[in-house]
């Protein structure tokens, strides 16, 4: 029997929350259910102290499934570009 079941929570860095927002709320029916800024200590527990600070927003599927989707604010990443490698 596998110890992980389910995944009850991911965080995702993104550089535009206002677009995560309406992509995840059109695409997949999920609602914020929080925001505000990321405690010092919280981001200190992740080891991402640059975090610390930065406004986040906390997403659930319209269906009330406790899953929940955690995006952070981080700053553009220059030239990025996605998929081009293997992991």
């Amino acid at each position: 029997m596998p110890l992980l079941k389910k995944i009850k929570m991911a965080t995702i860095g993104v550089s535009d929350l206002a677009a995560i927002k309406a992509q995840y709320k059109k695409w997949l029916h999920y609602n914020v259910i929080d925001e505000g800024r990321v405690p010092d200590k919280l981001a200190q527990s992740w080891g991402c102290q640059n975090s610390a600070n930065k406004k986040y927003i906390m997403m659930q599927p319209q269906s009330g499934e406790e899953v929940f989707i955690r995006a952070v604010e981080i700053t553009p990443v220059a030239n990025y570009s996605a998929l081009t490698t293997w992991g």
